[in-house]
This record gives C-alpha cells, structure tokens and sequence, in this order.
C-alpha cells in the first residue's frame, strides 16, 4: 500500500512540474527512428537521435542521459552527453564521439545528436532541454547496447616502426570466436575482399594478411570488419609506413624544354616519392654547375646561362635521376637595319626596301616583319622586302622596319628617305562658300605638284541640276564680281603640270544667304513623369542657323527661363525621361547671320502620388474593438480620386477596400498584423513609407490534436490538444466518435493531455477537442483519426479466366488492412512458376485495378499480395490468351526446284491457341488464285510444267485464319517445239518469196542450244539462231533442233519451194520461147517502116498500141504504171532502204504456257501481189513480225501466260526491199518491163516522180 501511495504521490508531483514547465506551447520534437521511442543498438556501431525544436534567442542546450529531477537545485541532473554551456560541460567519455546538428529551417531548429563507437554503459534514457526565458525538456529516448559478438580488433594494433621495402609483414584482423563467421580484410577505398589465411580457437577468430611490402604501399591503409556488416564504425583500420629509395623521380614541366626571356628569371621544381624525404641535387650537362634543394632558381638569365640540367634526388636507401630538362634563353632580334639609307624616284618607279636582322633567337620568321611609314604602320607588310612597284606621291616619306620574334620586336636603327615627283594631286577649291546676293565671289583652284602647274580647268553645277559644265576660264583664280543666285551651286577645277594631268578637285559648295523661316516645333503636350518624350526643332536657312532649346515656366514665363539645349545645326532633338521641373512653355529659337526667328510649345507633365502616409502607427486592441486607419497623401497630379486607394495586410492585399480610411468595426485575431496603403492615379501608384502594427488579443483558435494516428491493440494512446491562444487556456474539453457512429460524445477528461494507457479496438474513432481562455471558448479543433492496426485479410481477385488477343481485360484487386496495404499484382509463367515471376503493377492503395489489350505474353498465372506493417497475405488466378495462328509457314519437300513427274510435298506449320481446326492450300498467280488442297500435309503426285507457280496455306481456328508466305515451285522440264512460218499457196504467175521461220521453244530452265537442218543436207547446222529465212532459189524440207539442261526435242519438219520451183521453171522457158519469137517479129515490122520513110515519131506511135496490148496478155494493168501500182496493196510507200533479212533474237525463257513465234496465219501475210514484173526493176515489200513477252514480277525467268485462245500476240513490220538502179542523177527507178513499147512512158512517169 505504502508503494501504491509513493506511486501515485510521484505521479501528482510529475503532472504538477509538468504544468509548470510547460507553459511554453514551442514543444521539442523527438523524431523516433520507429514507432516506439526505444532502438537497440550493438557494440561499436552509431546511432542517431532525431530531434527539433522551435527558435529562440540565446538558450542554454543540453542532451542529458538518465536525467533526475533534483528537487533542491530546482533542475534535472544527470550525465551531460552535449552542452553549449560551460556551467555543465560534456563529460570526458562522450567526448570526440558526439556529434550535434543546430541548423535552422523556418520556425524549427535542428537539435538532433549522433553518437558514435557505442559502448555498453551508454544504455539509458536520452532526453533534450533548452533553458532560457522559457524551460522545456523533451519525452525521453531509451537506447539500449547490447554485447558484439563480431566487434574486431587488429593485432597488433599499431605497427610501431617503419618497415622497409620488401618486409614481410603479418597482421591479424580478431573477432569472439561467438562470431558466425571470420573477420574480412579490405583497401580502404576498394569494395574487394582481400585474400586471408583464417584460423580460429575456443577465444577468437582470426583472419591474418601476409604482405610483403613495397613503395607503393606506404600510406596504405588496410581495414578490418566483421562479415556481412555495413556499418563503418565497427570498421578498424591501421596504415602502414614504408621507407623506400627515391622513385618516379621526374621535373615537374610539361614538355623536356623550357623557354626563358633574357633578364628574366626561372624556377624549376623536381618531384620524388620517398621515404624519408629525398634531398635533391641539380646538375648541369658539361658543366660544373650543382646546386642543392627541390626547387633551381636562375636569375637574370643570359643567352650563356642556358642549357639541359637534370636533379638527383638520393636518401638512406638509395638515390635516382630525373629526365633532362633543356632551359632555352629567348632574346628579342638584334642589330636590324634597313637598305638602302636614300631613294630618289619618279612616280612609277619601283621602289625595293630590305630589312637586315643581325642576331635573334627564335630566328625571325619571313612573315615577322612589320614596316612604318612616317612613323605609322603599313598594313598588310609582314616580309622582310618592302616593294611598291609603281611608287605614288604618297609613297614618298621616311620608312623604318621592325623585325618580330615571340620574344618581342626591334626597330631599325636607320631609316630610308624616299622622295617622289607627281603630277597635281589633293586638289580643292579656296574660297568662301556662303556670300550675299550681289557681292564679289573669289574662288582658288589649290593643288600639290612637282613641278608646279601651268594650266588649269573649272566646272560648275547648279543648283537643283544633275550634270557639270566646262567653264571658259584656264587660270588658277576664278573671279564672279556681282553673284546671282544662278551662281550658287557646285564648283570643281583641276590642274596640270610636266609629269601630267591631276585628278578633279573636291567639289566647292556656294551657298546664297538668307534669314532663317518659322522653325517647324514638334513635341507632345502631356508626358507622364518618368515617360521617355522628344522635342524636335526643324528650320530652313542658309547660312545654317543656331538653333536654342529654353523651358519657362508658367507661372513666371519673363523671369524663369532655362536653356534646354543648344545646337549649331537646322535640326535640334532633345529626349529625355519626365519629371516635374520639365512640365513648361517651351521656345525654339533660330538664328543665322541673315536673322532670326521662334516657335513656342506647352509640355504638362503628369506623376504618381508622393509622400504617402498611414496614420496611427500603432494599435493595441482586444478582440471587438474598432479599428480605424487613415492614408494621406502630400501631392499628386492628377489628384487621387476618393476611391483610388488600396490597403495591405502583411503584404496581402485587402478586397474591396478603396477608400483613403480603412475600419474594422469589431476586430478578430485575424486582423492582427502590419498593415500599409497605396494611393493611385491615372500615372501610377505609391505605397505608403510607414506602417502599422496592430496586435489582438484573442480566444483558442488553430486548435488540432498532436498524437499517433495508429496504434496497435493493448499499447498505451497519448493525445495532446495544442491551439494558439492570447492569453493561455486554464480549460480543455474532449468529445469522441467510434468508428460506424454517427454522433460524438463528451468525455470527461480537461486536461491538455488525454491518455489510454491499452488501447482496445473500441477507442479507435474520431477525436476533437477545444479550449478555454480569459477571453472565450474556442472552436472545435480538427477531427483526429485513431486507427487500430492489423495484418491484411485475403484479397480479392477479380478477374476473367479466358480473354482473347487485344482483348480489353481488367484487373481488380481490393483489401481490407489497418494501416492501408501495398498492393503488388504479379505474373508467373505456367511452365515455370517459381523463377519467370514479372511484376505487372505496384500500389500503395487497398484498391488496385489493371487493364490493357490481351497479348500472348499475358497469359500465366496473376498473384495479388497484399502487405503492411502488421503482415501480409495472397490470392491467385489463372489468365489463359486466345489467339489467331502465328508464325504460319509454308514448306516444300523435297525442294522448290523438281523435275517435270516427280511428287511434292507441302507442309504448312503454325502455332495459336486453340489448336488450329483447318488448313487451305492455295496455287497463285499475277491474276487469280485456286485452292490445291485440304489440310496441313498435301502431295502433289506427277508433277507437270503447269505446276509451277506461287503456293502458299491458309491455318483458321475459331479466332481467326492468317496466311503464309508464298513459296515459289519450279517444275524443269525438256524442250517442247513448234515451228511457225509465213507460207501461202502461190499462183503459177506470182513471185516467190522468202519464208520464214521461227522455232516456238517451251522449256524450263531455258534452252542452251538451237540448231536449223534441212532434211536433204542432215549433218550441216544452217544457223544457231531461232529464226531462219529460206530464200527462194533453196527449196527443201527444214526443221528446227533444240536442247536445255532436262533433254532435247526437234520440230515436225515442214516441205517448202517443192512443187511451184518445178513448174514455174517450166514455164519461164516456154515463155522465154515466145518473147525471143514475139521480138524477131517486131524488128522485122520496124525495118519495114523505116523503108517506107515515114515519120519516126508517127510510126513510133501507131505500132505502139497494138505492141502494148500484146505485150501486155493475161495482164489487167496499164502501161503507164503509177508508183502505187509497183507495190502490194495496202503496203506503205517505197523507200530507199535495202531488205535487211536478219531476224530479231527471240528469247527462249524458261516458265509454262510461254510460245515463242515468229510468223502469223497465212491469211495475213499478203493481200495482192502484181504480176509480170521482174525481180530485178520490181520493189517487193516483205512482211517480218515481232512477238509480245510479258515477264512475272515474281519471277523474272518466266513470262505471264495467254489466258485466251489466240496465242501469242504479233504486230506486223512492212519493209520495202528494191533492187536498185541509180541514173547518174541520183534518183530510184521504178520500171514496168511487161512490154517493151512502155519504156517511154514509165521513163516519163518515173522524171515526174522523182520531181515532186
């Protein structure tokens, strides 16, 4: 019972030192690194204590660990880990092992403490106090060390001497041999583990390096830590020292030479890595030269001091030399001179100068010369030979050169004197430019020459004209005694003299003068202040006038007057910004040697309010009183209208407040701050310079509850009500809602804390509470939720078992958890669950929802987890995808390519699910396609040369049917002939002609060989071509021969010339009978009339009738034969081409239904054909025909098929063929030798032809 008492005795004194010490609302914030105010920690390591506190002035800071209350001191004791204060100071064990933060941010200041190397009795209660005009100390931190099992530690712990280069040096990183695994030996700055040799007894485990060390280890440091550990502090490191001889000794330049300037001095360093230290030493090459220390310093250098040096650099262990460093003196050029010293010239001679440099290092560049004329450069000069080639008067002067190095540059010492004799030049006119009406106008032609001129030429301009004229006048003075002002206007003159003509003159402007007229003032009348504004002032004059700027003002325009500016022009302009003291009447004045004259303009000027300022500047109120502010304004123009005016509010504009008073009839705590006016006219706006400050005193407002949000089952709920209140609270009342009630109810606690020492699932709700001052009671503050926190339920998954491809499908997961879950929806293949798992989506929600367009990929098995701080649980389904055949593809067995009867082989392959229901093959051409066949394996038995096309397959199942890719089948076979030709049945008159023929080859691949044979001559090849022509006089019986890779064939023979060669023969000869007997008669008949002496002419005549007609039997046509008449009807005009019976190539190409032909039906070949004409004075004309090809654009070795009946396609060629015969006059003859009587009457016929 005594116990009881003493408890609840300690419990009262605690609340009242707390309501004593924490009458400051600025509470301190510990910021636990969890959800309790305890952490545990091991041996060795660090922990943090996260802390902040609200911001005053000059306060006393202290950590103290396992504070008391000491009652007597009226303060807490205990051990002081931090201090700021010298009155209780940090205890010795803390000290180099704590670190504390203070920065600032806002209102809030860091407090927050970091201790490091944790020991065992650093176990205990942690808390922070400030003290100043306040006192405040925070809840405590209870840390606990526990025992390291794997704190390690080095053996031995500090290596005490040095070691030399090439030691062997053992050390053992230690741990308890209670530690699960051996300690590990890294570099410092290397994530590698280095290799050990561990061992272990009934105390420790130890892991031991060996290392023979070498220069480059020293300064190495080596660390020693406790397997799988990441914490630094339970690092321990050592470093080792290494004496070695002097390496990578080097000077510290950037190249192996060094450049320095005459007079100048150089310092170079050498570098070393030893230990200990090396002394260095330098030395000169073949010299005696040495000096010691790491840095060589030469000064006042000479051209003789240079050289190459290297240092030595040597200690206990050894010494090294360093790379050699040359040190090149640089000197300006020396002893430049110029040649030669004088020239005398005429212009255009050349003139030639050289400049001479006697030493330099670096040597003078060609292009490093610079040459001066008359002591200024001439640009564009860089070689060591000045030229002019054709010297001018203006070359002539005194020139210098200067040679350049990078080291810097000389002037010659000497210099050239050139002389030049010119023609007139720099020509102007002297006289006076500007004269009155009426007086004497003198004018000067002025010029430089050598020798002086002896005539001279002026010229004029008028005024307002374009062109110049020649004036009579010659002599160097021109003279007008009375000037009109016809004389004004432009003169110019030139001069002459021995060497030649000189340039015009600069032309001389004459002006006539006058007053000046009205001066033109252009200017805007009202400016705001600050506004940039332009006064211009325009006049005409001549001379040119002054123009004069002056402002008066308006209220004494005689007195006031000021000078804005003055110009010597006819145009002044003025800008400038506003401001008051310009507003005025301005004056432009204009005044010449003639007169003057003036313009006279108002500027008004307009600004913003000036002296602004509120009225009172303080204002002490309670909450209700009224507050009234004043704004007053000094001047303005334009005045500040009655509602122009603006009031603030710390900063913050205050609505619908335009008045110059500003009143609050009954002030809130709102209204509290520092406020401020504005007054604005049309220009602008100005604040007001002063404040004031206003202060309310005000009941609790800003109430909220400060507490944890969750809490688990049994643990203890504290709640704090904080407000902002002026004076405190003295009362605090509490109200409750439980979860799924609709009303709170009050609890009777009125205390600023409320405590549930274990929280049941009945005290999570929503709390509120309120507070109670001197001045009133204050609002409600906000509701503050409590939850109780348990591990989630199983979630529910909801989702489609079976969805197609780029089907929409969604995903709902939902939860119930306290606190809210995270949501993790994954997918693991059904081949193999446990390794292909894929993340789909991650949410911090208790709701998770996915959709997209089904892919194949998305087929698996989805698992929803759903996890908190208090647990986590799972649900799984099943996704399975739909999907059209894919990868569908089409192969042939045994090939693409096979021989004409062979059998095929299709496959079609592809892969959906479902399994696909039907296969369709199909055989395609350029023009339409044909199914072959059913299901996924089809043979082709037999095949022939029409196979040969594009297949490909159609795979369906109940989503859909895609198609393969068509493949392309080649059946070979051997060649198939037929033979074309031109032939007709002849009448025993007509004329043969040639026939021929063409051999029609259809073969896969493309025939090799062709070869013509007539059956009479069975060995001899007649050609290799594919066309042959056989010529009357050859009469036979021919066929055609052809061979591919797949075998060879011949074409049924055809019999040509046979029986019409016979007869025909027959009956030339009778015929040739008769002619000879028919001409005896006829020169028997002629003799006879020649006898009787009768007229040539006449008797030509009369016996030429009767001849005719029987020269002309069996024959329909005339004597006198038109040109149409010596051709076959319906052929085109004859021509002078000679028959060409060479026959195009035709090529013979490998795919099916392909002909190759090179004749047409009999029919068409002729439609008439003259008779009795001889080959020799008869024009035939031959018919040749051309095939049409159309090739595949799948296959370039075939062509496209004939779908109709009517074969290949022709187009006929008409060719003439003429034996010709050529009269010395260049002509053609055309002859109709059917009767001899008609040569005359052809011959004249033919002339009339060969004229038109």
């Amino acid at each position: 019972m005594y116990s009881v008492w003493n408890s609840v005795l300690s419990w009262v004194l605690f609340c009242l030192f707390s309501s004593i010490t924490m009458e400051d609302t600025r509470p301190i914030v510990i910021e636990e690194p969890t959800t309790t105010t305890t952490t545990t920690n091991q041996e060795g390591s660090c922990v943090t204590i996260k802390c902040k506190y609200k911001y005053q002035k000059e306060l006393k800071l202290l950590w103290i660990k396992d504070p008391k209350w000491i009652e007597k001191e009226k303060r807490y004791d205990g051990i002081i880990v931090y201090s700021n204060t010298d009155e209780r100071p940090q205890v010795a064990e803390y000290s180099n092992r704590v670190e504390f933060f203070n920065d600032q941010s806002s209102q809030w200041t860091n407090c927050t403490i970091k201790i490091q190397d944790l020991k065992k009795n650093d176990s205990g209660n942690y808390t922070f106090r400030y003290i100043g005009s306040d006192k405040y100390i925070s809840n405590t931190f209870l840390l606990t060390v526990v025992d390291n099992p794997c704190k390690v530690h080095i053996k031995p712990a500090n290596l005490n001497k040095s070691l030399k280069e090439g030691d062997r040096v053992s050390l053992q990183c230690a741990t308890s041999a209670a530690c699960e695994f051996h300690p590990l030996w890294q570099s410092s700055g290397s994530s590698e583990i280095l290799k050990s040799e561990q061992s272990k007894d009934e105390v420790e485990k130890r892991s031991e390096l060996q290392l023979i060390v070498s220069w480059t280890d020293d300064g190495r440091t080596l660390t020693c830590r406790p397997s799988r550990s990441n914490d630094n502090w339970l690092e321990r490191r050592v470093t080792l020292r290494v004496e070695y001889a002097p390496t990578e000794t080097k000077v510290i330049e950037s190249s192996s030479s060094k450049d320095v300037k005459e007079g100048e001095q150089v310092t170079i360093s050498c570098s070393s890595k030893a230990r200990p230290n090396a002394n260095f030493t330098w030395i000169k090459h073949q010299s005696s030269f040495s000096r010691h220390g790491e840095n060589l310093t030469l000064y006042n250098m000479t051209p003789e001091d240079g050289g190459k040096f290297y240092c030595l650099a040597n200690n206990e262990h050894g010494s090294e030399k360093s790379n050699d460093i040359k040190i090149n003196v640089i000197y300006a050029p020396k002893g430049v001179d110029i040649n030669p010293k004088l020239a005398e010239l005429k212009e255009g001679d050349r003139l030639t100068l050289t400049c001479l440099v006697q030493n330099s290092n670096p040597e003078v560049d060609m292009q490093s010369y610079r040459w001066y004329k008359d002591g200024q450069e001439i640009n564009q000069q860089t070689m060591n030979t000045f030229t002019v080639p054709s010297v001018r008067q203006r070359d002539k002067g005194v020139y210098q050169c200067q040679a350049r190095n990078s080291v810097g540059e000389t002037m010659s010492t000497n210099i050239t004197q050139v002389s030049v004799k010119y023609h007139p030049q720099n020509t102007f006119i002297d006289g006076t430019s500007g004269i009155k009406l009426g007086f004497e106008l003198n004018l000067k032609c002025v010029t430089e020459a050598e020798p002086v001129p002896h005539k001279y030429s002026w010229y004029f301009k008028p005024e307002h004209e374009q062109q110049f004229v020649t004036l009579s006048h010659t002599d160097e003075m021109y003279r007008i005694e009375k000037v009109a002002v016809s004389n004004a206007g432009l003169y110019k003159c030139s001069a002459q003299n021995d060497v030649g003509k000189g340039a015009n003159s600069t032309e001389k402007n004459v002006f006539v003068f006058y007053p000046p007229k009205t001066p033109n003032l252009t200017m805007k009348e009202v400016v705001k202040e600050e506004e940039l504004y332009t006064i211009t002032c325009t006049v005409e004059s001549s001379p040119q006038a002054n123009l004069t700027l002056s402002r008066s003002s308006l209220t004494n325009p005689e007195k006031d007057i000021i000078t804005v500016q003055y110009v010597q022009s006819n145009i002044l302009k003025f800008a400038a910004n506003a401001t008051v003291s310009d507003a005025g009447m301005y004056t432009c004045e204009a005044e010449n040697t003639e007169g003057k004259n003036f313009s006279k303009n108002q500027l008004k000027v307009l600004y913003a309010p000036k002296g602004v300022d509120i009225n009172p500047k303080l204002a002490e109120l309670k909450e209700g009183d009224r507050l009234t502010l004043t704004c007053l304004v000094q001047n303005s123009n334009p005045e500040v209208d009655m509602q122009s005016y603006r009031w603030y509010k710390d900063g913050q504009e205050i609505n619908q407040q335009t008045m110059n008073t500003f009143t609050v009839p009954s002030v809130r705590q709102r209204d509290k701050g520092v406020y401020q006016c504005q007054a604005r006219n049309s220009v602008g706006e100005t604040m007001s310079t002063n404040i004031t400050q206003v202060s309310v005193k005000y009941h609790p407002q800003n109430t909220f509850i400060d507490g944890r949000s969750g809490i688990k089952l049994g643990f203890e709920l504290n709640l704090k009500c904080v407000t902002e209140a002026d004076p405190l609270p003295h009362t605090y009342s509490w109200y409750f809602k439980p979860e799924h009630e609709q009303q709170f109810v009050t609890l009777s606690h009125t205390d600023e804390m409320y405590r549930i020492e274990k929280v049941a699932v009945s005290n999570a709700g929503l709390y509120k509470c309120s507070a109670q001052n001197d001045v009133g009671k204050g609002a409600n503050s906000t509701e503050k939720n409590v939850f109780v926190f348990y591990p989630p339920k199983t979630p529910n998954l909801t989702m489609k078992d079976v969805v197609k491809e780029e089907e929409l499908y969604t995903i709902t997961c939902t939860v119930e958890s306290s606190p809210q879950a995270t949501l993790t929806l994954s997918r693991s293949s059904l081949t193999n669950p446990e390794k292909d798992i894929i993340t789909v989506q991650y949410v911090q929600s208790n709701i998770l929802k996915f959709a997209a367009n089904a892919t194949v990929s998305d087929a698996g098995m989805y698992t929803c987890e759903a996890e908190n701080t208090e647990g986590k649980t799972f649900s799984k389904n099943q996704l399975k995808v739909l999907y059209a055949p894919k990868n569908v593809t089409a192969l042939a067995d045994p090939g693409v390519e096979l021989k004409e009867g062979s059998n095929l082989t299709l496959t079609c392959k592809a892969d959906s699910v479902p399994e696909v229901s039907a296969y369709t093959w199909k055989k395609s051409s350029a023009t339409h396609s044909e199914t072959v066949g059913h299901g996924q394996k089809i043979t082709l038995h037999f095949l022939k040369s029409s196979d040969s096309d594009h297949y490909f397959c159609i795979s369906r199942n109940e989503i859909g049917s895609v198609k393969s890719s068509s493949i392309y089948i080649r059946v070979k076979y051997q060649p198939r002939i037929t033979l074309i030709h031109n032939m007709t049945s002849l009448g025993l008159w007509e004329k043969a002609v040639p026939i021929h023929l063409s051999c029609n080859v259809q073969c896969d691949p493309p025939a090799t060989f062709f070869a013509w044979y007539k059956m009479e001559e069975n060995t001899t090849v007649l050609s290799n071509n594919l066309n042959y022509t056989v010529e009357p006089q050859n009469p036979g019986t021919y066929y055609c021969y052809a061979r591919n890779e797949e075998g060879e064939s011949r074409s049924e023979p055809v019999k040509i010339f046979l029986n019409h060669f016979i007869i025909k023969q027959l009956v030339q000869v009778i015929i040739s009978l008769l002619v000879i007997v028919f001409l005896i008669g006829v020169m028997f008949l002629i003799r006879r009339i020649i006898l009787r002496k009768r007229s040539a002419q006449r008797s030509f005549f009369f016996s030429a009738a009767p001849l005719c007609f029987l020269s002309n039997l069996g024959s329909s046509d005339s004597c006198n034969n038109t040109r149409e008449n010596l051709v076959i009807e319906g052929s085109t005009e004859l021509s002078s081409f000679r028959d060409n019976h060479s026959v195009s190539a035709v090529q013979s190409n490998p795919p099916a239904n392909r002909n190759i032909q090179a004749g047409r039906p009999n029919s068409n070949i002729l439609s008439k054909q003259k008779q009795h004409h001889t080959e020799e004075d008869l024009t035939m004309t031959t018919v040749n025909y051309a095939m049409l090809q159309f090739m595949d654009n799948n296959n370039p070795n075939k062509s496209v098929p004939s779908h109709d009946s009517s074969g290949p396609v022709y187009a006929d060629v008409s060719k003439n063929k003429q034996m010709a015969k050529k009269p010395q006059d260049g002509h053609e003859h055309y002859e109709n030798v059917s009767g001899v009587c008609c040569e005359a009457a052809i011959s004249k016929h033919k002339l009339d032809l060969g004229q038109q």
